[in-house]
């Protein structure tokens, strides 16, 4: 009986398979029903039911397919893991790290450059770049995102405010991303805190500058 098969199997969700229900409901929509399903002893298996046509084209049944999914899970759960390692690992830099599509809108960026701007990252998201940073940051910076816009990698000081009302020097590197297929695809933004360098500069100069008065 085909229940007997379905016993086998729990659902994603851990609940019982009901492949009658399953081949009922391919039957009554004539669309074929994929779903990934694991034994009771862990191995994955993508199930798949298609309506049974004769060469009449009349519908005799279904036909049920388990193609095993172990390694494809499993290459899933790693990609996972890595993902979750990624963000950990980006979430800590000291750096504010970003990613804007073509339209200028936010599609990553880090906890860092959230916290920059006194936001979270869900609220960052896919906002305009104006809209998170500010007319004021914005038009300093229009120039050089036109620029990467156009495939080409640009590297600018800016300085902006943060939201504690500290003035920070920072420099800036975007890079433009493509897609498989050549055209752009927005730019990945870094931005490194570099306002004890730009402290350190000035002093050296003021020394300096002393230094020639005096000879």
């Amino acid at each position: 009986p085909i229940e007997d098969i379905a016993q086998k199997f729990v659902s994603v969700t851990k609940d019982q398979v009901s492949l009658r229900a399953d081949a009922e409901a391919v039957l009554d929509t004539l669309r074929p029903l994929e779903r990934e399903l694991q034994t009771l002893e862990g191995v994955w298996y993508i199930q798949r039911i298609l309506p049974y046509r004769t060469e009449r084209h009349q519908i005799e049944g279904v036909v049920v397919t388990f193609t095993d999914a172990t390694r494809l899970e499993r290459a899933y759960e790693q990609a996972r893991e890595a993902e979750s390692y990624l963000h950990l690992v980006t979430d800590n830099l000291p750096d504010c790290m970003s990613y804007v599509g073509p339209d200028e809108r936010y599609r990553y960026v880090n906890e860092t450059f959230a916290r920059w701007f006194g936001r979270d990252v869900e609220a960052i998201l896919g906002r305009l770049v104006r809209e998170v940073v500010g007319d004021e940051i914005y038009q300093r910076s229009r120039s050089y995102i036109v620029e990467v816009l156009r495939s080409r990698e640009v590297l600018f000081e800016n300085y902006c405010q943060t939201p504690q009302g500290e003035m920070r020097w920072m420099l800036e590197h975007l890079v433009p991303q493509h897609r498989s297929d050549g055209t752009g695809d927005g730019y990945f933004g870094l931005a490194t805190d570099i306002t004890t360098l730009k402290s350190v500069q000035a002093a050296v100069r003021t020394s300096e500058e002393r230094l020639d008065a005096i000879f």
